[in-house]
């Protein structure tokens, strides 16, 4: 009997390593890893494909409109940690609480996948059923690119390999226009804290993703720039149409006047230019009067980035309930 147990012990065991080896995971990758990336070659890339369309966004000021000062321009862009280790973020879904998927899709214009680390990988396209679920509320969905501080293990040795041209062309905006194009997605958040860059380059990078995006059809792919600054850069945000910038924490406000810098309407510049918002540590108010500058009393003068507005909401909950369940 004792050697019977043994047996199917072992068995089990078996079934479940075997189970695990065939799991499915998301991207997560260094440039090296995605130099010659194409979904013959990567084992999980079918199971990591999103094939919902990006719905036509509805608004109807005459009849949608909260109160009198709510104005469609001002747009929200949100950027959670959907999943806490981007490397074993499952393909299609797990049987536990640890990923996190926002439910509020109606109060977002934009997604942006927060993932990446030195230590794992530094280019992140977000989840498929994040996909799925944004593109049915006509949110776009955005991949991460994160160049983090020295601190945190920043190596420029990886900007530039971002940032290589072969025969003129930046092999590397080429490779992540295909990675989105294949999964589903609609672009990438470039978090450049480690530096090693010029301007010059990542505009060119910049022009070159979208100059390949747009030739293909996809002109509503973007790119989102963030490097710590609190000031809109022009240069960057004139690359493209499409592209933005998320501003430091604490500069949320009225960015109205760079309309003509920029070449476009006040209107457009809401979705160019976001201030950012330190949900994290700070709570949903962000630093002091952070949504007072972007929403005064008098009306929705800016835009805003919402820095992992669940770390106080649900995962708050969630910690609480798990450590009553491991005790």
């Amino acid at each position: 009997m004792k050697l019977n147990r043994l047996i199917l012990a072992a068995v089990a065991a078996l079934f479940v390593q075997s189970s695990y080896a065939q799991q499915p995971y998301g991207g997560c990758w260094h440039p090296d890893d995605i130099k010659n990336w194409s979904p013959e070659t990567d084992k999980d890339a079918k199971f990591n494909r999103s094939r919902v369309p990006l719905a036509k966004r509805f608004k109807e000021p005459t009849l949608m409109k909260a109160n009198q000062n709510q104005y469609y321009e001002g747009q929200i862009c949100n950027a959670p940690i959907l999943f806490p280790t981007c490397s074993m973020c499952p393909s299609q879904g797990a049987y536990n609480f640890l990923g996190y998927q926002p439910t509020y899709w109606q109060y977002m214009d934009k997604l942006v996948y927060w993932a990446g680390s030195a230590s794992e990988g530094i280019i992140i396209p977000p989840p498929a059923g994040s996909i799925d679920a944004a593109h049915q509320s006509g949110v776009k969905v955005l991949g991460q690119v994160f160049f983090p501080p020295y601190a945190f293990g920043g190596n420029q040795v990886w900007v530039r390999q971002m940032l290589t041209k072969e025969n003129g062309v930046y092999i590397y905006a080429k490779k992540l226009y295909e990675i989105a194009k294949y999964i589903g997605f609609d672009g990438w958040f470039i978090n450049e804290e480690t530096g090693g860059g010029s301007e010059s380059e990542w505009v060119g990078f910049i022009k070159e993703f979208n100059k390949i995006a747009d030739e293909n059809g996809d002109t509503h792919m973007e790119i989102q720039w963030y490097n710590a600054k609190s000031y809109p850069n022009v240069t960057i945000l004139k690359s493209h149409k499409n592209t933005s910038q998320f501003l430091e924490y604490g500069s949320p406000g009225d960015y109205r006047s760079y309309a003509s810098q920029l070449g476009c309407t006040e209107a457009e510049t809401f979705s160019k230019i976001y201030g950012g918002v330190q949900v994290a540590a700070n709570g949903h108010t962000g630093f002091e009067g952070d949504l007072q500058s972007a929403m005064p009393t008098s009306g929705h003068v800016g835009s805003l980035d919402l820095f992992c507005p669940e770390e106080k909401t649900w995962k708050g909950n969630y910690s609480g309930r798990y450590a009553v369940l491991i005790l």
